[in-house]
C-alpha cells in the first residue's frame, strides 16, 4: 500500500511541471461530475496504459481461460474479501459481482476484463467524490501502475484482485460499507460490458 501511495505522489509531482498540471487539491476534492463521460475518460486511458505494458497485457489476457473457472475464482476472492470485512450476506452479494461473467468468455473482445476493471474503479472513485474530469487521465496511470506491481502472470485472476484492491485502499480506507460498494460497481461493471457486446 506504501508503495501505491509513493508512487501516486510521485506521478503528481511530475504532472504538476507539464501542460496537464493538477493540483492535488483537485485530485481529492473535485467539483461537479459528468458520471458517464468522466468514467470514459477514465477507461480509455486504463486501456491505453495497460495496451503500453507488455506486462499488464499479459496479466489482462484472459483469452485462454474459461468464463466458469473465472466467475469461480472471482466469487471465491469476492466472498473472501467480504466475509473478512463483516459484510453481511456475502454470499449474495459476491454472486451480484460475478453473475454477468459469462460462459461464453471466450468470444468476448479481448479487451473486456480491462475495461470491467477501469469501469468498476472508475465509478466507485465517482461515488467516493474523488475521481472527475480533471483528474481521470492521471488517476487511470497511477492505476495501471498498480496493477504493475503485482503483475507475474502466473495467476491472472489473483493479480487483478491485489490491483483493483490495493489501489482502492489507497484512496479510501476499505470499510464494510466500501467494500461491498466495490462489489456492486465491479458486478455492474461486468453487467454494463457484457450488455454492450449483446446489443
Amino acid at each position: 500500500m506504501r508503495f501505491i501511495v509513493g508512487f501516486l505522489l510521485i506521478i503528481l509531482c511530475i504532472y504538476a511541471d507539464s501542460s496537464v498540471a493538477i493540483a492535488s487539491e483537485d485530485i481529492l476534492n473535485p467539483s461537479s461530475v459528468t458520471t458517464g463521460s468522466v468514467t470514459n475518460s477514465f477507461v480509455t486511458s486504463f486501456l491505453e496504459a495497460v495496451k503500453s505494458s507488455k506486462a499488464l497485457l499479459e496479466v489482462f489476457d484472459w483469452r485462454q481461460l474459461l468464463g466458469e473457472e473465472v466467475a469461480q475464482n472471482i466469487y471465491r476472492d469476492v466472498l473472501s474479501s467480504l466475509s473478512s470485512w463483516g459484510a453481511a450476506d456475502p454470499e449474495n452479494n459476491a454472486e451480484f459481482a460475478t453473475q454477468h461473467i459469462p460462459k461464453n468468455f471466450s468470444v468476448l473482445p479481448w479487451e473486456t476484463p480491462i475495461r470491467v476493471y477501469g469501469r468498476g474503479m472508475a465509478n466507485y472513485l465517482i461515488s467516493e467524490g474523488i475521481l472527475n474530469e480533471r483528474n481521470a487521465d492521471i488517476l487511470a496511470k497511477a492505476y495501471a501502475k498498480s496493477y504493475e506491481y503485482f503483475a507475474n502472470a502466473e495467476n491472472k485472476i489473483a493479480d487483478t484482485k491485489s490491483g483493483f484492491l490495493n489501489f482502492a485502499a489507497s484512496l479510501t480506507a476499505l470499510t464494510t460499507e466500501r467494500g461491498l460498494k466495490l462489489a456492486q460497481k465491479y458486478g455492474e461493471a461486468w453487467q454494463s460490458e457484457t450488455s454492450q457486446q449483446d446489443t
